[in-house]
């Protein structure tokens, strides 16, 4: 009954760790930027060629580049996006059943991580294509942006990104994982 006990917290974590994941990369908003002082401000998306646009300065040519990409990588999480949320809907079954399919439970997981795979590659890809449509000088303003919003933060905000150091609330903030 431990180990049942044990599986179905691991499968929690998992679950919240792939949604944390997927939910960011479908919705790449940048946590620094995400509250701003100026309410009526959007967020940082470096996907968004609207953000795009306004940022870098593009060129009428690079704004037209820049939305069909928006357009492809948006058409690429879709599909992603219904085989994850279709995994998730099923792992219901599984968490609550008084005998767990242990096979059930592994596919389900191995379906989310799959369009969770597929879908961080889709947006390093969409990366690389924004990129080698700018200016040297563009590509450090998108770079920065790219770097901030991407890579500095861990998605569940349980640690620092890149190490295994315990995350900092802000003075008077929860963390995600309770403490």
């Amino acid at each position: 009954m431990k180990k049942f006990g044990l599986t179905v917290a691991f499968l929690m974590v998992v679950m919240l760790v792939t949604a944390a994941g997927f939910t960011l990369a479908l919705g790449r908003t940048c946590p620094r930027n995400a509250v701003k002082a100026d309410a009526t401000a959007q967020p940082v998306r470096v996907e968004d060629a609207a953000w795009l646009t306004r940022t870098l300065n593009l060129t009428p040519e690079q704004q037209t580049a820049v939305q069909a990409l928006e357009a492809e990588y948006r058409q690429a999480l879709t599909g992603q996006c219904a085989a994850h949320c279709t995994a998730r809907a099923g792992m219901r079954e599984v968490l609550f059943a008084p005998d767990p399919d242990g096979a059930k439970t592994r596919s389900l997981l191995d379906t989310m991580g799959q369009a969770q795979r597929a879908n961080e590659l889709a947006m390093i890809e969409h990366i690389r294509k924004v990129h080698k449509l700018l200016t040297p000088d563009q590509q450090r303003v998108y770079e920065n942006a790219v770097t901030e919003c991407l890579c500095t933060e861990c998605p569940t905000g349980m640690h620092e990104c890149g190490t295994q150091n315990e995350a900092r609330p802000k003075a008077g903030a929860s963390t995600r994982h309770g403490k």
